[in-house]
């Protein structure tokens, strides 16, 4: 699992980045731990890593976050929300705040934006560092492999959000799907399953299997065989049955083709596209 890039944290007084480069979708994050607001305590991601914690996997999703900001301001009630409705399902979240002064003080975030998640002091920014640029909020979802799934800059409120939900609740169904997958079941080699809906308006949506672990490109060929875009690219991914929304709002009517890539496979699905 850990054959490709790992960020290395040195914990000592905080967290040292001792790189420059920022954690991509695809990428596994290295565990971190650092203070809480409200505590003495720290908290740490592998806490929730179900490989280490005897198999209670969890999905985990960082909120970061300035105080200043009127749009995280805004969405840290609506956050709070999706939390709630997520939670037994196995979502745990995380903010992770900075630019505290006397008016926004760390440890009175939750009480007065009505949150009760944790929330961790990242005021040297070290954590914001290693997954996002200096633009917030910004959201990241980590699946139960401690691999990057989502990481983009903006808001997630309505009428944003949507490709932030559809990869949590997919997120989420591959976790719940794994935690009690039988072997026996999947395919022998990768498997690309028919879209749906197929033909289709704007939105479909792809389904692959997996029989062992293996890195997964997805990509749009047109109806010449000529590569148009790349959806979806995972160094590495786990036996399992993945699932995820594909909008094709950007392209014109007509026939394609989602090619599943895997290490000693292609897959290939037509579709049709009408608008």
């Amino acid at each position: 699992m850990y054959k490709n890039k790992i960020i290395i944290l040195i914990l000592l007084t905080g967290i040292c980045n001792l790189s420059a480069e920022i954690y991509r979708i695809g990428d596994y994050v290295a565990d971190f731990t650092d203070s809480l607001c409200t505590s003495d305590t720290e908290w740490t991601l592998y806490d929730y890593y179900g490989e280490l914690n005897g198999g209670d996997n969890r999905v985990i999703w960082l909120v970061f976050f300035n105080t200043s900001s009127r749009r995280c301001q805004l969405e840290a009630a609506y956050t709070q929300t999706i939390q709630n409705l997520y939670e037994n399902q196995g979502l745990v979240t995380v903010g992770i705040g900075s630019g505290w002064n006397n008016e926004f003080e760390c440890k009175d975030w939750s009480k007065n934006y009505s949150v009760i998640y944790p929330i961790i002091n990242d005021n040297r920014l070290n954590l914001r560092s290693l997954f996002a640029e200096e633009t917030v909020p910004h959201h990241v979802l980590i699946d139960h492999n401690m691999q990057i799934v989502y990481t983009e800059k903006g808001t997630i409120m309505p009428p944003m959000g949507n490709e932030f939900l559809l990869t949590l609740n997919s997120a989420i169904q591959n976790m719940n799907a794994l935690t009690s997958i039988d072997d026996s079941l999947l395919p022998d080699n990768p498997k690309l399953n028919s879209c749906y809906p197929n033909p289709f308006n704007n939105t479909t949506t792809i389904s692959y299997s997996i029989n062992k672990e293996t890195p997964v490109n997805i990509n749009v060929l047109d109806l010449q065989g000529r590569n148009m875009n790349l959806i979806k690219s995972y160094s590495s991914q786990t036996p399992g049955t993945y699932t995820f929304s594909w909008n094709a709002n950007e392209y014109p009517s007509g026939v394609y083709f989602i090619q599943l890539v895997t290490n000693n496979d292609i897959q290939h699905q037509k579709v049709l596209l009408i608008k």
